[in-house]
């Protein structure tokens, strides 16, 4: 079993749950107040329960090792931005009051789509920490795998039309480099 394993296992009961938080904004507006207490206690439950913790363990075991991996110590950032933002409307829909309709939806469907857009993320992102890159060519991605520079051959050259990029090294030779445009000049 290879160690992102618990995690993969997790992932895909975590997602099916994440579409509840859309049926359960939905249906606060034709609910009184106390059983739109009810939905959102059994939301927080979830989300304080079950997938807050889920995240932190991410970040505590599975991440660090990944960085370690794959040579970059920032490569799971954008996986932990995710989750500070998640915390943050987890926090603010604890604080909401009943009666706050509009918000308690927004927070709930807001929820729905960050949740949504990190796991995806993690499934397809060219770094995902649960799930094992996949060598893609260059028809399928706007970037590319090259040679490290003791592999090229003479004739290859660096690119040097791009902004800084995101590298990670690989058993095999080669690494992935993620080109970042540069910003344009200002006139």
């Amino acid at each position: 079993m290879r160690p992102t394993e618990p995690f993969r296992k997790e992932h895909e009961e975590l997602l099916a749950h994440i579409d509840h938080l859309g049926l359960a904004a939905r249906e606060l507006p034709g609910l009184d107040p106390a059983e739109r207490r009810q939905v959102i206690d059994r939301v927080l439950g979830f989300l304080s329960g079950t997938l807050l913790p889920h995240a932190k363990a991410e970040e505590d075991v599975l991440y660090p090792e990944w960085a370690r991996l794959v040579g970059f110590a920032d490569a799971a950032v954008p996986m932990t931005h995710d989750h500070e933002a998640i915390v943050a409307r987890v926090e603010r829909l604890e604080r909401t009051e009943m009666d706050d309709v509009d918000m308690l939806q927004e927070l709930l469907y807001g929820l729905q789509a960050l949740i949504a857009v990190h796991f995806r993320r993690k499934r397809t992102s060219s770094c995902p920490p649960s799930t094992p890159p996949r060598r893609r060519s260059r028809s399928e991605s706007s970037s590319a795998w090259v040679r490290s520079p003791a592999t090229r051959t003479s004739t290859e050259q660096p690119r040097t039309d791009a902004g800084p990029r995101c590298a990670g090294p690989r058993a095999d030779g080669l690494r992935y480099v993620k080109t970042i445009s540069p910003p344009a000049a200002s006139s």
